[in-house]
């Protein structure tokens, strides 16, 4: 069968209702509100089609400066890693999680960045992940409180390196603090998480923590090339960012276009693709 057939056979089964499944909530058909910009995340798929007001009639959850583009929606911890000693580790990337402080007490160093005279870093809950290899990570932590991360490297929890200290001192449920830093296969770094100050408070708190997958636009299985065994990917990507099921590789990869989305216009820049290899 010759490509173009192959693709015409795709996009026939595309066209079919019965093999493209709708996967958002029934009362989310409704009318897009103009709310402020953010995620809607309703059974850990993240819906790009919800304003807020729509979002929460739904039963979703909204997390305001976030999208659904760039976004995993998160798992929740009722466990608090509380301690370097019982910190959480974390398997992979992408890891997005979201949990309370406020019951988490004073336990790990106070970090360079937060008050004079503090000692211990008030509600703080601890994150470890080992590199695989070399490359950059991206971290994002988001409080409803005035909050402070602090990151570290080292073998254990007896040798550990401050490499930052994040605190962007918004005592506000619009407290973000952001990182992009280099890393290195094998090592292995720590994330300290609690409140700014001398007094305890913490509260909800989102971590999010993934590695920049570079655009390659018809290279929809992140292999570093566009080849036949891109097709299907390419022909889910038509039926929205909220129906994509192959994160971290992005949907975004299926706009050869240039125009911001994965639209039928995409499809000649998708063939001429093929064959072809990502920029290094």
């Amino acid at each position: 069968m010759t490509f173009l057939a192959l693709l015409g056979a795709s996009l026939a089964m595309f066209s079919d209702s019965s093999v493209v499944r709708a996967r958002v909530p029934e009362a989310a058909t409704g009318t897009v509100d103009e709310g402020p910009v953010g995620a809607c995340c309703a059974e850990q798929l993240c819906l790009t089609a919800l304003g807020e007001a729509d979002c929460l009639a739904v039963g979703g959850q909204w997390f305001a400066g976030f999208d659904c583009q760039d976004f995993l929606c998160p798992i929740t911890l009722d466990t608090l890693p509380e301690g370097c000693d019982t910190t959480y580790v974390i398997p992979t990337l992408p890891f997005c999680a979201t949990f309370s402080n406020a019951a988490a007490l004073a336990d790990g160093p106070a970090g360079s960045c937060n008050a004079p005279g503090t000692s211990r870093l008030a509600n703080d809950v601890w994150f470890t992940w080992t590199a695989p290899s070399d490359g950059t990570l991206r971290l994002t932590v988001h409080y409803a409180y005035n909050g402070l991360t602090v990151i570290y490297d080292g073998a254990n929890c007896d040798d550990l390196a401050e490499l930052d200290c994040l605190n962007a001192h918004e005592q506000s449920s619009d407290d973000f603090d952001e990182l992009t830093l280099d890393v290195a296969a094998g090592s292995q770094y720590w994330f300290q998480i609690g409140d700014w100050g001398t007094n305890p408070g913490g509260g909800a708190t989102l971590l999010w923590l993934r590695s920049p997958v570079a655009h390659c636009p018809g290279d929809m299985n992140c292999d570093g090339s566009v080849t036949f065994a891109d097709i299907d990917a390419f022909v889910e990507a038509l039926s929205g960012r909220e129906n994509w099921m192959h994160d971290p590789c992005p949907w975004s990869n299926g706009d050869c276009s240039g125009d911001g989305e994965v639209t039928f216009a995409d499809i000649d820049g998708f063939v001429s693709r093929i064959g072809t290899t990502c920029p290094q």
